[in-house]
């Protein structure tokens, strides 16, 4: 980079140039000693930004993001390159080229960044993200990182970034809207399944018949026992009963409670089998 502009400042000097004339004693034009000056001042003001170009285009291969500082730092390499530039030559035509080459420079440094900034936000971005916000985060970011002054355009990686979420965007909306579907449909089967379960439950109970049962019951005469048996599902209760004897009179000649008072009150023993 640095020998290609050298070579540039060298060939507008030295089209500026008079005949070549022979000088007695070794001397040299003027047009000579501005074009070892504009070459002085360019070796002297790309070695004072170098470092600080290259440091940061190792930062930006490493992924550093650099939010919000990069303008700044354009700032100070394109102030200290002109400045080192001007103490070695004052041409204000090589100026004006060596400004040029140093401002392509770091433009070429600004697209890595915003290209970079790019795909950062394109792997950090979300389907229910507004879209503006995506955008206007790019802007910004795309801002800061210019060089005041600098005629410096993002044009081309914003309008990628666009088209990107375009595309993203329209992916997540047909995906939910598949997923939405899905849903709906599994919805409508689980009902009616629970529909047909229901149907075949009330079915069931409808011809399905209470079990049978069977019941026995006898009384001992003249004593206060009584023994009643049931059958009912492949089950037998029996029953052993005795009314105490202060009730009996309260009992018809077949056992059978002639009404409900306190003295109704007997032992009942219930065998399961």
């Amino acid at each position: 980079m640095m020998l290609t502009v050298m070579m540039s400042l060298w060939a507008v000097v030295a089209a500026r140039r008079r005949p070549w004339t022979l000088v007695a004693r070794g001397g040299s034009d003027a047009a000579e000693v501005r074009a070892s000056a504009a070459l002085k001042g360019l070796e002297s003001g790309m070695k004072s930004v170098e470092g600080l170009i290259v440091e940061i285009e190792a930062e930006l291969a490493n992924g550093k993001p650099y939010d919000g500082t990069l303008g700044s730092k354009f700032d100070e390499i394109y102030a200290s390159g002109v400045s080192a530039f001007v103490s070695e030559c004052n041409d204000p035509e090589a100026r004006a080229l060596f400004e040029t080459a140093l401002d392509a420079r770091l433009e070429l440094l600004y697209m890595k960044h915003v290209s970079a900034t790019r795909a950062r936000l394109l792997a950090q971005f979300k389907p229910t993200e507004p879209f503006d916000e995506v955008d206007a985060k790019f802007e910004v970011a795309a801002e800061a990182a210019k060089r005041a002054g600098a005629p410096w355009d993002s044009a081309a990686e914003r309008g990628a970034l666009k088209a990107v979420l375009t595309e993203l965007k329209s992916r997540a909306d047909r995906a939910s809207t598949v997923g939405a579907k899905a849903a709906a449909q599994q919805s409508s089967y689980m009902q009616l399944f629970q529909t047909y379960q229901a149907q075949i439950q009330q079915l069931q109970a409808a011809v399905q018949s209470a079990p049978p049962q069977v019941a026995l019951a006898y009384r001992v005469p003249d004593t206060d026992v009584s023994i009643s048996a049931t059958r009912q599902a492949d089950r037998t209760t029996l029953t052993l009963g005795c009314v105490p004897d202060d009730s009996a009179p309260l009992l018809g000649p077949n056992g059978f409670v002639k009404g409900v008072t306190p003295a109704n009150v007997g032992l009942t023993l219930n065998l399961h089998v």
